[in-house]
């Protein structure tokens, strides 16, 4: 079912509540699009997997045309014409997000104890001296989901989420903008990001 639409500038962002189909109508699906799924064992792989064959017929993406480069980044090619997209699931949605420049979308669910067990493995110290306490489990998922995305957007392998900085913010609405920084040896390149709470209890962001 679709839930919401973002637009920004070139781009479109879908936001998909993933439906739990029977596993019937599920192989039906793979049967039409001619896809191999031996290597698929999970329940919950497939059910994914069947949200965005679904999710890209309703958005006229035939599901041979995306296509994903060594390094796992997704893209659309049609004979000679490209276009980027990005996707995401956690728990109950799915996101995807097209458009005719680079875009990165990170989909999360607030889990406390979850985040709180990672949050050195993300976390700079100039990002830790900012946090709120009474906003805390926003934030660090904001963070995590910013960083989710411009990992996604930079396409460069194996990078550090410590070279990446997002700078002061606190939630105060449903939607907002982050300033967010690539670091480099010598300099730090500045990158806008976008967040939006969905149902509550998920975060939305994207760079585009």
């Amino acid at each position: 079912m679709l839930f919401d639409v973002l637009y920004k500038k070139k781009s479109k962002i879908f936001v998909w509540k993933m439906n739990f189909c029977c596993v019937n109508y599920y192989n039906n699906m793979i049967k039409i699009n001619n896809i191999s799924v031996k290597n698929i064992n999970s329940y919950k792989k497939k059910i994914e997997l069947y949200n965005k064959i679904i999710m890209l017929d309703i958005l006229q993406i035939p599901f041979k045309d995306v296509f994903y480069s060594n390094k796992g980044k997704p893209f659309i090619r049609k004979n000679n014409f490209y276009k980027f997209i990005s996707i995401s699931h956690s728990n109950e949605f799915l996101v995807i997000g097209v458009s005719e420049t680079p875009i990165a979308v990170d989909i999360n669910k607030m889990n406390s104890i979850k985040i709180m067990k990672v949050i050195n493995r993300f976390i700079r110290y100039d990002e830790f001296i900012y946090l709120d306490k009474k906003y805390l489990v926003y934030q660090l998922h904001i963070i995590w989901s910013a960083k989710e995305s411009l990992y996604k957007i930079q396409n460069t392998g194996n990078t550090s989420f410590f070279s990446y900085k997002i700078y002061p913010f606190k939630p105060f609405c449903n939607f907002g903008r982050l300033k967010c920084g690539i670091i480099r040896k010598y300099f730090c390149y500045i990158i806008f990001a976008y967040y939006k709470f969905i149902k509550h209890d998920y975060i939305l962001v994207f760079i585009t």
